[in-house]
C-alpha cells in the first residue's frame, strides 16, 4: 500500500514528539479529543487529520500546528498538483 509521504512524515513526527515527552498514546488522544484508534492511525500515516484536529494534537504535545508541519513533505496523494480553476474578475 502506498501512503502519501506527508502523512507518514507527519505521523512519525507526532509519534516522536509524544514518545520524547514520555506521553502515552491514550493521554494525548484524550487531551486532543480524538479516539485512541484515530490518533494511532494518524501516527502510522493512515489518516490525514484536519487542520482543527492537527491543532488539538499539537496543543496536547505543547507545540503549534506550524511546528508539527515544519519539514513535512507537501501532499502527494490523489489530485496532487492539479490546479483549481478560479473565476477571473
Amino acid at each position: 500500500m502506498n501512503l502519501p509521504t506527508g502523512n507518514v512524515e507527519l505521523g512519525t513526527r507526532i509519534r516522536s514528539l509524544r514518545q520524547d515527552q514520555g506521553k502515552k498514546l491514550a493521554a494525548v488522544a484524550r487531551q486532543a479529543a480524538v479516539s485512541l484508534q484515530y490518533l494511532s492511525e494518524v501516527e502510522r500515516g493512515l489518516k490525514s487529520p484536519s487542520l482543527q484536529v492537527l491543532s488539538r494534537i499539537a496543543g496536547a504535545l505543547g507545540v503549534t500546528a506550524v511546528e508539527l508541519l515544519s519539514g513535512v513533505a507537501p501532499y502527494d496523494g490523489p489530485g496532487a498538483g492539479r490546479s483549481v480553476a478560479r473565476d477571473q474578475p
